[in-house]
């Protein structure tokens, strides 16, 4: 259709040029004829009567992120065991070619762009017509006549004035699995200049809403759509939350109850990003999936400034949203254990435990130090190093936790800890609190395990003698504190009421671990994929699941 109708263009032009006797005019024929006829505009030409062909036909593309698909697909392959290695590598090597990542590409942008309507319009199950007019100010618009909608259109508009003083009619926001966002027709920042055939300006906010909600059969709106905002929905992306909130009680909620409450440490799947201060987002345990706003990062940490000139104790500024993904148990890397918790709680008696009980899954590092009593290397628990040499090494960020006795160093040294966790060990850390960063990296990956001590009743029949009746309570002020500060990096938490009850918990734990998909950071996952191309032997769970 669009090749005949070039040859028609071309056929008049070439009319025109054998009657006009003029130099000039000469040149531009000769240059419109030349830039017709070129192949690259003719393969473009092509190409573009082929999709209009596929939009014509109703095809509906199988899916809208090929490319995330296949980035998917190389690092499940990367997780592979050694006797899948040589098939695995040859599919990595193909899936990862240039040529193909570009036509992947190439489908997600014709799928997302060119069919969005198509995809998305067939899910809605309502009749859309669209045809492009011009507004009375000559401007072009989109008109939209939707028929059988069944449901609210799903968006709420502002009235909003400009720097002439008109009045104008702006999308505010779309809901995520509305109408509106189903069918991609209608995005955040798009003025409603018509509804109904009667000029949109001369609506308020609320008429406008009454006009749009009261043609339950058929509505038409004339559209001009935002500059510069590209008609292509965005992956979700998933979030660990940091801290804890509750929408019932958040009094700078934009819409009434249509806020989600959330948890610290839920995973938060946020489907859309576009306005700078509210996120829509779903949590995934949530089993009804329901769509509800949440406080954007910028919006937060500003909330978060505002307390810390009001408080006396200012929160962590950077305790706000971390994104996670999911992935496979790694089978060439055990990740170790920390944990966490006030002195007194018993993580040293734990370790032991578990170490003594399961020394097929646990370990822990040997102690490097400076001390000149364990130069002999008689004790298997501790390490010699010249104090010159571990003070450069500590400097250099090699040790994950040091400090100084009667003017000796002591330090964990962080290649112990990998090469046990390489070795399929679960290396077990008790370390403080302010060393929790140097663990949670994309190269140690640990697991934080906050020890709980259990209420002060349960203290007083447990730790009766053992404690006095201030030291429990400042273990469990410690606890709080504690909590408060780091509580958001702690991916679970433990009661160690009883030392049984306690190492049952951390060894289902350290099971689910080895063998179910975990949450992490995406930075974590790319080390992860690098590290198990060189390592392949894999980590026993086995003894795990016994135990």
């Amino acid at each position: 259709m669009a090749g005949h109708g070039v040859n028609s263009v071309l056929a008049a032009i070439r009319r025109q040029q054998a009657g006009d006797v003029h130099t000039t005019s000469q040149d531009d024929y000769c240059l419109l004829d030349t830039l017709l006829n070129n192949p690259d505009f003719r393969t473009l030409l092509n190409l573009h009567t082929r999709l209009s062909k596929v939009q014509e036909q109703g095809l509906v593309p199988i899916c809208r992120d090929a490319s995330s698909r296949t980035s998917a697909v190389v690092d499940r392959l990367a997780t592979l065991g050694s006797e899948h290695r040589e098939t695995a590598t040859s599919l990595r090597k193909f899936l990862t070619k240039p040529s193909f990542k570009a036509v992947m590409r190439a489908y997600d942008i014709i799928a997302q762009d060119d069919l969005a309507d198509v995809t998305n319009a067939s899910r809605t199950g309502a009749k859309v017509f669209k045809t492009r007019i011009l507004t009375p100010q000559g401007v072009e618009a989109l008109r939209l006549e939707l028929e059988d909608i069944g449901e609210p259109l799903g968006c709420a508009v502002k009235s909003v004035e400009d720097s002439d003083g008109n009045r104008k009619l702006i999308v505010s926001r779309v809901f995520v699995n509305s109408f509106s966002h189903r069918s991609g027709l209608i995005y955040n920042g798009d003025e409603i200049v018509g509804i109904n055939g009667q000029p949109a300006a001369e609506l308020t906010s609320e008429e406008a809403h009454a006009a749009i909600t009261e043609s339950p059969h058929k509505l038409v709106l004339d559209i001009v759509t935002a500059e510069g905002v590209r008609r292509r929905r965005h992956p979700p992306v998933f979030m660990r939350a940091l801290f804890d909130y509750d929408a019932e009680e958040d009094p700078w909620l934009p819409c009434v109850n249509g806020g989600l409450t959330f948890s610290k440490g839920d995973i938060l799947e946020v489907l859309d990003q576009s306005d700078e201060e509210w996120w829509q987002a779903r949590r995934r345990t949530d089993p009804a999936k329901t769509v509800g706003l949440i406080p954007s990062k910028r919006l937060q940490a500003k909330r978060l400034e505002a307390q810390v000139m009001h408080s006396a104790q200012p929160p962590v500024l950077n305790a706000l949203y971390e994104t996670v993904t999911l992935v496979q148990p790694s089978e060439t890397f055990a990740r170790p254990l920390v944990l966490l918790g006030p002195e007194g709680v018993g993580r040293r008696t734990i370790k032991e435990e578990l170490v003594s009980g399961h020394p097929g899954i646990f370990a822990f590092p040997a102690t490097h130090t400076s001390c000149k009593a364990y130069k002999s290397g008689g004790n298997p628990d501790f390490v010699f190093v010249d104090k010159r040499n571990m003070k450069r090494d500590i400097d250099r960020g090699l040790y994950i936790e040091h400090g100084r006795h009667d003017g000796d160093l002591y330090g964990i040294y962080k290649a112990d800890v990998l090469a046990l966790a390489q070795q399929g060990k679960t290396c077990i850390l008790d370390i403080q609190p302010q060393s929790v960063e140097m663990v949670r990296t994309a190269d140690v990956q640990a697991m934080v395990i906050f020890v709980q001590p259990p209420n002060l009743r349960q203290l007083r029949l447990t730790r009766q003698g053992a404690l006095s009746e201030s030291d429990m309570k400042e273990m469990l002020m410690a606890a709080d504190r504690i909590m408060q500060g780091y509580g958001a990096v702690c991916d679970e938490v433990v009661v160690n009421d009883t030392l049984v009850t306690c190492i049952k918990d951390l060894l289902r734990i350290v099971t689910l671990s080895r063998t179910t998909p975990q949450w992490v950071p995406v930075s974590w996952a790319r080390t992860r994929n690098a590290r198990s191309q060189l390592l392949d032997r894999p980590v026993p769970a086995a003894d795990v699941m016994e135990a």
